[in-house]
């Protein structure tokens, strides 16, 4: 997401807390957009929902534009950040094959 659409979002909804964990800081969001998008995956702990991590990876097409997003979603106790390099690892991998496959289409 480039720096005005990121502005406009903010600038619309904000950054509402949802639990305890949601970002609300929107420079911490920037910095972790820029993790996200070295790594190639992101991750929720428990942001959204008390007891749920999630880790996601998108699926671009032809135009390099996001089509769909790939990932897992599971009790805290069980995905963690402990799992999460490993697991985002194999959800990036799954869906840069979808990419590769959906640019063929």
């Amino acid at each position: 997401m480039n720096e005005k659409k990121f502005e406009n979002v903010i600038a619309k909804i904000g950054l509402p807390a949802i639990t305890r964990f949601t970002r609300t800081d929107k420079n911490l969001l920037k910095r972790e957009f820029k993790i996200i998008k070295d790594r190639g995956f992101a991750c929720d702990n428990q942001e959204m929902r008390i007891g749920v991590f999630r880790i996601a990876s998108p699926v671009f097409d032809k135009e390099n534009d996001i089509a769909a997003c790939i990932g897992v979603a599971g009790p805290s106790f069980r995905l963690n950040n402990r799992k999460m390099l490993k697991l985002g690892g194999m959800i990036k991998e799954i869906a840069d094959q979808l990419t590769q496959e959906l640019k063929k289409l």
